[in-house]
């Protein structure tokens, strides 16, 4: 990551993703959809009332860890979602056999873009 990334900044992600602290949680991903976008990517969706809050909450945690630790945060909402393919039709969200996902914990990964490698940098365990 040191190629791409100051390793001080690597280092300084790290220590805010250690003070994280979030239970484990469910998501619950109901729907099928294309984003738009080159390709028009297939993903999972979780609607709200499946989990989709308890993702944003996490994400409000990490953001909260990395501002406290220096990092610039810009506000966002996110769409809890899970890509199955990158390439497909653009299609209507549609409702599918529930598939249930549990979270114990999160990764910070250095996705090696185009190359298809993608390298775990640190891993922590959720608790409350």
């Amino acid at each position: 990551y040191g190629d791409v990334f100051p390793t001080q900044d690597v280092e300084r992600w790290m220590r805010a993703a250690a003070a994280v602290r979030a239970a484990p949680f469910e998501v619950l991903f109901d729907r099928a959809a294309t984003f738009g976008g080159a390709g028009h990517p297939r993903v999972l969706r979780a609607s709200s009332e499946a989990g989709a809050e308890s993702v944003r909450r996490f994400h409000q945690a990490l953001g909260i860890a990395l501002a406290d630790a220096g990092e610039h945060i810009t506000a966002r909402r996110i769409e809890p979602h899970m890509t199955v393919s990158y390439r497909g039709a653009a299609a209507a969200e549609a409702l599918i056999e529930p598939i249930r996902w549990t979270d114990r914990d999160f990764v910070l990964i250095d996705s090696h873009y185009g190359a298809g490698l993608h390298e775990v940098i640190g891993r922590w365990p959720l608790r409350a």
